[in-house]
């Protein structure tokens, strides 16, 4: 897992497969807050990014998830959440498992977890096989928009 700030990009993006460049454009190119909800291909199933709106909720109502094939960019556009995440987990319990059909598996509560809380325009990287739990709420259950950029592994194992 990695966090930081839209703010930052340009300094850091040395760090990083050249897909994530193609990602930040979008960013930068686009109102993403006047965007609709939905999905967008930017370089067809490969890299594709959903613009969420959600009201965030507690954290026991929300459920930790794990990728297979794709890489997770979350970047928080309005409001206020909170992730928690696990680099070591001991092996949870599996809840359900759609990571053939939609490539995301659920689970029980990953103990021991660390949290990270965004405010616009930050950002989060989770790679495939992290645990994560996404649109939790800091204090109260409120709305927030965001940006889920999909990257498919192949395109970072080729260095994309």
């Amino acid at each position: 897992m990695i966090a930081s700030t839209v703010a930052r990009w340009p300094a850091e993006r040395f760090a990083f497969p050249s897909v994530f460049a193609r990602a930040f454009s979008f960013l930068q190119e686009h109102d993403c807050l006047r965007l609709p909800q939905g999905s967008r291909q930017l370089q067809g199933d490969a890299l594709f990014v959903n613009i969420e709106h959600v009201i965030t909720s507690p954290r026991e109502e929300r459920r930790f998830e794990v990728h297979g094939r794709y890489l997770d960019i979350h970047v928080l556009l309005q409001g206020v959440e909170r992730h928690d995440f696990h680099v070591h987990p001991e092996q949870p319990a599996l809840l359900e498992n759609r990571l053939e059909a939609g490539d995301i598996a659920f689970y029980t509560e990953v103990a021991g977890s660390q949290s990270v809380i965004l405010r616009p325009l930050d950002y989060v990287v989770y790679f495939p096989g992290e645990f994560h739990r996404p649109c939790c709420a800091v204090g109260q259950g409120a709305p927030i928009i965001k940006a889920i950029f999909k990257i498919r592994r192949d395109l970072l194992e080729g260095r994309g």
